[in-house]
């Protein structure tokens, strides 16, 4: 774990600490509070402040403390519906349970429990794609395809070399033909990669794509299977984006709880595994919080102050715009009846505190990732990958506003592929296809991660950069540029390069997006007027011809 994070975990668990006899002390004086005027929704405070100690003192390692909340928040919860006051028995049982909360307490004082380590996984060593495949054609047209990434693909045509290869190096990704495999080799790999548990992403490829072949692949342990003929391009698009370790933007994680202690240790943990992660603990906040951070996925506790989750999710439900947003419960509620209404209303996984942060992160990764794929089916290019159009621009909007909001720097660029045309017409469509996706891998592999890039239309791409000043944004753009003028291609014998010119506008001065996006397509303009292969950035004396 990195020190600075086991530094901070260590602070919040010492304040977590400290802060214990005060959270019982309030306990203490809500319930005193209590039997000198009846009020019910003192009752309700009170049995939710129970509640936030449950699952807090078991994140933090007070396990006993953790039991002895639970079993005064399970009594106090069968007590809610009630309209009428406490009887002596009821108010006698609760002063129990307190009192054996505050004796546990003595204990825990002297406890000084500590953060576990977090596992992150890490990338392989080695940058490589071992393919066991007899076709090299197939080979030749992926290493064309990788060539713009850090993979390097090393072909293999025997079962026992793939085993002898993994036992020297364990490599990226693997690719096995399963129509160049013998049977008894399909049982050797079988037993072999069974080891590796899936750890080591495994595309198969086949001309049959029946029931059979598919379950074939699955027992070999493979993550995804292509069907023959295939698109290289496509593979090997998959392939860069399975093997990175991280998504391209990491995954954004919205924490709804009231318990800051809880909220402050989940925020750091999800840091910790690679994810952009936040925080806020009061639920009415939740609709500007989405709107400013386009979470990837609602991490919600169900009792809280002025609503509860399951309101909030039966809202967010009613609402076509968050529908897709994957909500997962984080609550100590152990009540099976009860975890299985907060699904029905529109949670889609329900995890009991503590959870341990190996289970958090895995279950929020897989559920993230889940949704980023169905997402994208409906915002993605399917000839590229990049964001299409419409999307690129509903992109943009979110990101003014936020730099609008936050009074933060915004550029825009749109880039174009020179002399297009002449490419097509000299070459033919099949090479400008080409291009264009060489280019769209570039890319994604050039800019930064929070860089949203999308294909604006034909050979025409955008890129909008948060927190990126005008000079700094010329800067990178003018890298690229000359990146894309290192390229080489080739068609019929004949090799050739391709340029690009880039138009940028800035937020500021600029405000709103169409603005925006006029300026840097004006930018463009200039650009390619001038003699192509720059890069344009707008002013005022554009912004006058």
């Amino acid at each position: 774990m990195n020190e600075d994070v086991q530094h901070k975990l260590n602070a919040l668990f010492a304040t977590y600490r400290q802060s214990l006899p005060g959270k019982i002390e309030t306990l203490r004086e809500e319930w005193t509070a209590l039997l000198k005027e009846w009020d019910k929704a003192r009752l309700i405070d009170f049995h939710r402040n129970v509640h936030s100690l449950c699952g807090s003192a078991g994140t933090y390692g007070y396990t006993e403390l953790g039991k002895a909340a639970r079993a005064l928040e399970v009594y106090l919860k069968s007590l809610l519906e009630r309209p009428d006051p406490l009887s002596l028995n009821e108010q006698r049982e609760i002063e129990q349970l307190l009192k054996y909360l505050e004796l546990i307490l003595t204990d825990c004082i002297a406890e000084t429990p500590s953060p576990g380590p977090v596992k992150v996984a890490k990338k392989p060593q080695e940058s490589l794609v071992y393919s066991l495949s007899n076709s090299d054609s197939l080979a030749e047209e992926l290493k064309k395809n990788l060539e713009e990434s850090d993979l390097k693909l090393l072909k293999i045509t025997q079962a026992v070399s793939l085993k002898d290869m993994i036992e020297k190096k364990i490599p990226a990704a693997i690719l096995i033909d399963l129509d160049s495999l013998r049977e008894k080799e399909t049982e050797f790999l079988t037993d072999f990669l069974s080891q590796f548990k899936r750890s080591i992403p495994l595309f198969c490829l086949a001309r049959q794509g029946d029931i059979l072949t598919r379950l074939r692949a699955i027992r070999l342990g493979s993550t995804d299977f292509y069907q023959k003929p295939l698109d290289p391009f496509l593979l090997a698009k998959k392939l860069i984006q399975i093997t990175i370790g991280q998504p391209r933007e990491p995954y954004r994680i919205l924490i709804i709880d009231d318990s800051i202690s809880v909220a402050e240790y989940y925020t750091l943990i999800l840091k910790e595994a690679g994810m952009e992660a936040r925080f806020i603990t009061n639920p009415l906040a939740l609709i500007e919080s989405i709107e400013d951070f386009q979470p990837d996925l609602l991490l919600m506790d169900i009792y809280m102050p002025e609503c509860t989750g399951l309101e909030l999710a039966v809202l967010l439900r009613q609402e076509p715009q968050y529908t897709g947003i994957p909500i997962v419960f984080l609550s100590s509620e152990g009540d099976r009846v009860k975890q299985l209404s907060a699904l029905n209303l529109g949670g889609d996984d329900f995890l009991l505190k503590p959870v341990e942060p190996q289970d958090l992160i895995h279950v929020l990764t897989s559920r993230a990732k889940r949704a980023r794929v169905l997402g994208s089916l409906m915002v993605k290019d399917s000839f590229t990958g990049l964001y299409n159009h419409t999307n690129i621009i509903q992109r943009l909007e979110n990101e003014v506003s936020r730099a609008q909001r936050n009074k933060r720097p915004l550029s825009f660029a749109m880039l174009d592929i020179d002399h297009f045309k002449l490419i097509n017409d000299n070459f033919g469509h099949p090479v400008g296809d080409q291009v264009i996706r060489k280019i769209a891998i570039l890319l994604q592999n050039s800019f930064r991660r929070s860089d949203i890039i999308g294909r604006y239309g034909g050979e025409e791409f955008a890129v909008v950069l948060p927190e990126v000043q005008q000079a700094h944004a010329i800067r990178i753009c003018d890298n690229f540029r000359h990146q894309v003028s290192q390229l080489q291609f080739e068609a019929d014998n004949h090799h050739f390069v391709v340029t690009l010119s880039v138009g940028i506008a800035c937020c500021p001065p600029l405000k709103e997006v169409q603005p925006l996006i006029n300026a840097a397509d004006k930018a463009l303009y200039i650009a390619k007027h001038n003699g192509r292969n720059q890069v344009v950035a707008f002013n005022e004396s554009i912004d006058s011809l």
